[in-house]
């Protein structure tokens, strides 16, 4: 019974945080794909 617990515990851990990465990503996805982009041409400039 103890794991049961356990994994049920990991299990809603899992879940939450995949949800508030969803909505962060999905709240600051415009902002992570500029910076996606900058850095991708800082990297071609810079080799």
């Amino acid at each position: 019974m103890q794991h049961t617990k356990w994994i049920v515990r990991i299990a809603l851990l899992l879940l939450v945080s995949t949800v508030s990465t969803t909505a962060y990503l999905l709240l600051h996805y415009d902002e992570y794909r500029q910076e996606q982009v900058y850095r991708q041409m800082q990297y071609l400039n810079s080799r």
